[in-house]
């Protein structure tokens, strides 16, 4: 099978080194025809028009995208389509040698079951998705990686900012964050603890101290949040 892989970033290198493309390409499109399959490891906002330049001058077999948040029709209708997303992050200059992930993979079927033969093999657990579930699960990929390494970031500089050492800082946010995320997983928000659940108003006005106006807005927020989910106890 003769593939192609547009797209340099960190996804686009993961795929081009598992699959060896006959052709692996970054802004500039240097592809050829007789393509079976292009996957198109670029971003959002990029997939539609990257399609159409493919198609009309490669004129692939099928045509791959890697986000979870765009439909199939970011691809056309002139080729096969399928969507391959992994569900963890991938992080500027870090190896990934295996997945370790679901993978959520939408579109035609020969496409797909190829999809999840490759991710099985790369350690990944894959999942098919309708498009009416697509957007959701990416808002929830959203949660569980983007605003948990905000808010690792933030305590992470607090530590420092106490004069915690780095080894210290490292050790004191797993043991917080990896009994209270395995809580909740188990449990649901009812396992949240912490101030704001508790509503311990005196504390949080002492942090409120500490925090600049953008970061005090995030807390108010996420009091807002727990008042909504109905886990601020009465006055």
């Amino acid at each position: 099978m003769r593939l192609g892989v547009v797209g340099r970033g960190p996804v686009g290198r993961y795929l081009a080194a598992r699959l060896e493309p006959a052709f692996w390409t970054g802004r500039e499109l240097l592809l050829s025809e007789g393509l079976d399959g292009v996957i198109l490891a670029v971003p959002d906002g990029a997939i539609a028009s990257t399609a159409e330049q493919v198609v009309a001058r490669y004129r692939p077999g099928a045509l791959i995208h890697c986000s979870g948040a765009t439909a199939l029709d970011a691809l056309g209708t002139e080729t096969e389509r399928a969507v391959w997303h992994p569900m963890r992050p991938f992080p500027v200059g870090e190896h990934i040698e295996t997945l370790d992930c679901v993978v959520g993979l939408r579109g035609d079927a020969q496409w797909v079951d190829r999809l999840t033969t490759w991710s099985r093999a790369w350690g990944g657990s894959p999942v098919c998705l309708s498009e009416d579930q697509a957007l959701r699960v990416h808002l929830a990929c959203c949660y569980a990686a983007g605003a948990t390494a905000l808010m690792t970031t933030l305590a992470r500089q607090h530590f420092l900012a106490a004069g915690l050492a780095p080894e210290a800082m490292k050790q004191a946010i797993r043991g917080l964050s990896g009994p209270a995320l395995e809580a909740v997983l188990d449990h649901g928000a009812q396992a949240i603890t912490g101030p704001a659940r508790r509503a311990d108003h005196d504390v949080m006005a002492a942090h409120r101290q500490l925090q600049d106006g953008a970061e005090a807005a995030l807390a108010d927020a996420l009091f807002g949040q727990l008042k909504a989910l109905g886990l601020i106890p009465p006055s």
